[in-house]
């Protein structure tokens, strides 16, 4: 539950997704925040940010790497003895859409935060 303390992962945006992910980070008070990506098999897939954040909403993207099977992932946010999940699908675009999607500056697998 979200309170004036709580984290919350909104969902994944596309669902399922084809190479961008996008999600919003909810916060209710500062502190340092850990999110990541987890396979169904628990295994770590991806660290997306290890930061310091204000309280309030944080936006993030991660591109999914070419080496990600199609599956289940869970993005999970870790935050003042906290946790937050989100579930998100990936089906592997084709190679001529991650293309078009890096052309547009987001060739990084750890994308920078950006305040709303």
């Amino acid at each position: 539950e979200f309170g004036p303390s709580g984290l919350l992962v909104s969902p994944v945006s596309p669902n399922p997704v084809q190479g961008l992910a996008s999600f919003e980070l909810f916060t209710g008070s500062p502190g340092t925040a850990e999110i990541t990506v987890f396979d169904v098999a628990g295994r770590m897939v991806a660290s997306i940010a290890a930061q310091e954040l204000t309280a309030g909403a944080h936006a993030y993207s991660w591109m999914v790497p070419e080496q990600v099977s199609n599956g289940i992932y869970f993005v999970r946010a870790e935050m003042n003895g906290m946790t937050a999940v989100s579930r998100m699908a990936f089906e592997d675009a084709p190679l001529s859409i991650r293309r078009r999607i890096s052309a547009l500056g987001t060739n990084s697998s750890n994308m920078p935060e950006r305040p709303i």
